[in-house]
C-alpha cells in the first residue's frame, strides 16, 4: 500500500504514538481516509492497531478487528501489548527474508545495480516475487527510463598505443640482443652452422621489429625464443664458461612470470595504473559527493584513461522528478570536476617512470533519449535506433580532427567540450 494513502490514518497514528490505538466504532470517525472507509465498507467497526516495533523503528502494525461495535475492550488491548513483540520479531524475520531474497533475483539477473535505480529493480523483483507466488508464469519486466538527459566525459591518455608498441618493441629487442650475444660467444669457440642460422633469424627479427610491430610478430617472436633459442642453451653453455655468463645474463633479464623480457612493458603498465588509479579515486570521492546531492545514474569504464557516462531524468527518481536547477548544477560539477582531473593528471607525471599526457572531453547532449537495462549484458544501453547516435558520436569522438586542417580535437593541456 503507497505510504500517501496511510497519511493521518488510525495504522500511522499507532506507529507515531508507539502506542496501541483503540477504535470502538471506525464508522463514527471523523475525516476518514481511503483505507478507513474501504474497512468500514467491508464491515469493521471496532478495531486494536498495536504498532510493531523493531529497534523503536515502526515496520508495521497488527490490527484486530470486529465486526460489532464497542466489541474490542481495554482488556483485550492489554493482552495485544503482550504479544505484539512476537509478532514483531516475526515481521523482522519475514522482511529480511524478503530482502535477500528481492537481492538473489536483482543479483541473478542484473549484477550490481547502482544505487540511485535500485528502487526500480526492487519494485520489478517483488512484483516478479508476487507474480511467481501465486503460480503465474513470469519473468523480470524490461527495465526502461525514458527522456533521460546523458552526460559524457572522457580523460584519455594521448598515444598510449604508440607508447605499448614502443614498450614492446624494446624489450623484444633487448631479448633478441641478449639471444644474438649468446650466439655470437658460442660462434667464438665453435664454427657450428645452426649458430650462424640462430644468428641471421635474430638479426632479421630485429631489423623487422624496428620498422613495426603487429601482435602476431609479438607472439612469433616469443615463440621461436621460448620454443627453438631458449632448448638449445644446455648445450651451448657447456661450450665455455664465457657463453655461460652470455646465457645467465639472458635468464636474469626474462621475467620469471612472463617468460619474456618485460622491463619497458611494466614500466609502461605500472604508470598506466598509476594515472588511472589516481583519476579513478579523485573521480569517485567527487562522484559519491555529488550523489548526496542528487541521486543520478553514473557508470564509469577503465581502460587508457577513464570514461564515464551520466543519465539524469525524472523517469530514475523514485518520486518521478527532476528540478533544471539540478540538472545545470550537474553539468558546473562536470565540468569542474573535469579541470580536476586535468589537475591530478598533471600532478602524477613526476612519479610515472614513463611520460603520459591526458586530453580531457566533454560531450553535451541536451536531447533526451531513452535507456533500456539488458538482462543479457547486464548492462543498460540506449534504447532505438534513433539513440544509437549518441553512442557512435560518444566512441569516435576522441578521434575526430579538427575541420580544416590535421590538429585532433582532444588536445594535452585542453578541455575539449563538444555540443551536440
Amino acid at each position: 500500500i503507497p505510504m500517501d494513502q496511510l497519511e493521518h490514518s488510525v495504522w500511522l497514528q499507532a506507529v507515531e504514538s508507539e502506542k496501541i490505538v483503540r477504535i470502538p466504532d471506525l464508522s463514527r470517525e471523523p475525516n476518514l481516509g481511503v483505507l478507513e472507509q474501504d474497512a468500514v465498507n467491508h464491515g469493521v467497526r471496532s478495531l486494536l492497531i498495536a504498532p510493531l516495533l523493531y529497534r523503536g523503528e515502526g515496520i508495521g502494525t497488527l490490527s484486530v478487528k470486529s465486526t460489532r461495535p464497542n466489541d474490542l475492550k481495554i482488556l483485550d488491548a492489554n493482552k495485544m501489548r503482550h504479544i505484539a513483540p512476537l509478532f514483531s520479531m516475526a515481521l523482522k524475520r519475514g522482511l529480511d527474508d524478503m530482502n535477500n531474497e528481492v537481492q538473489s533475483v536483482i543479483k541473478e539477473t542484473c549484477t550490481a545495480v547502482h544505487p540511485s535505480v535500485e528502487w526500480r529493480f526492487r519494485k520489478a523483483a517483488l512484483e516478479h516475487m508476487e507474480r511467481l507466488r501465486r503460480n503465474e508464469p513470469s519473468e523480470m519486466e524490461p527495465i526502461v527510463f525514458r527522456d533521460v538527459i546523458p552526460m559524457f566525459g572522457q580523460s584519455d591518455i594521448r598515444g598510449s598505443a604508440e607508447a605499448r608498441v614502443k614498450s614492446i618493441q624494446a624489450d623484444l629487442t633487448e631479448q633478441l640482443t641478449l639471444a644474438g650475444n649468446i650466439m655470437s660467444r658460442a660462434g667464438e669457440f665453435k664454427a657450428w652452422p645452426l649458430l650462424d642460422e640462430f644468428s641471421y633469424r635474430i638479426e632479421k627479427r630485429v631489423a623487422e621489429i624496428k620498422t613495426g610491430l603487429t601482435t602476431e610478430e609479438e607472439s612469433s617472436v616469443a615463440a621461436f625464443l621460448q620454443q627453438e633459442v631458449e632448448p638449445a642453451f644446455t648445450e651451448l653453455g657447456a661450450i665455455d664458461p664465457a657463453v655461460r655468463v652470455a646465457i645467465d645474463t639472458y635468464r636474469e633479464a626474462v621475467d620469471p612470470d612472463m617468460g619474456v623480457v618485460y622491463h619497458k612493458r611494466k614500466a609502461f603498465e605500472e604508470s598506466v595504473s598509476l594515472l588511472n588509479e589516481r583519476l579513478s579515486t579523485y573521480l569517485d570521492q567527487q562522484q559519491a559527493e555529488i550523489q548526496k546531492v542528487y541521486p543520478h545514474y553514473f557508470e564509469k569504464h577503465q581502460t587508457d584513461g577513464i570514461d564515464y557516462v551520466i543519465y539524469l531524468g525524472a523517469s530514475m527518481h523514485p518520486e518521478n522528478r527532476l528540478n533544471p536547477f539540478f540538472r545545470k548544477n550537474l553539468a558546473l560539477w562536470q565540468f569542474m570536476v573535469t579541470c580536476g582531473l586535468a589537475w591530478h593528471s598533471r600532478q602524477v607525471q613526476s612519479r610515472l617512470a614513463i611520460p603520459l599526457d591526458t586530453c580531457h572531453l566533454i560531450l553535451v547532449n541536451q536531447t533526451p533519449l531513452s535507456i533500456r537495462f539488458r538482462y543479457d549484458e547486464k548492462r543498460f544501453d540506449v534504447d532505438g535506433a534513433y539513440d544509437v547516435r549518441h553512442e557512435i558520436i560518444k566512441s569516435r569522438l576522441d578521434k575526430a580532427m579538427v575541420r580544416g586542417g590535421r590538429e585532433r580535437l582532444t588536445q594535452p593541456g585542453r578541455i575539449a567540450v563538444v555540443y551536440s
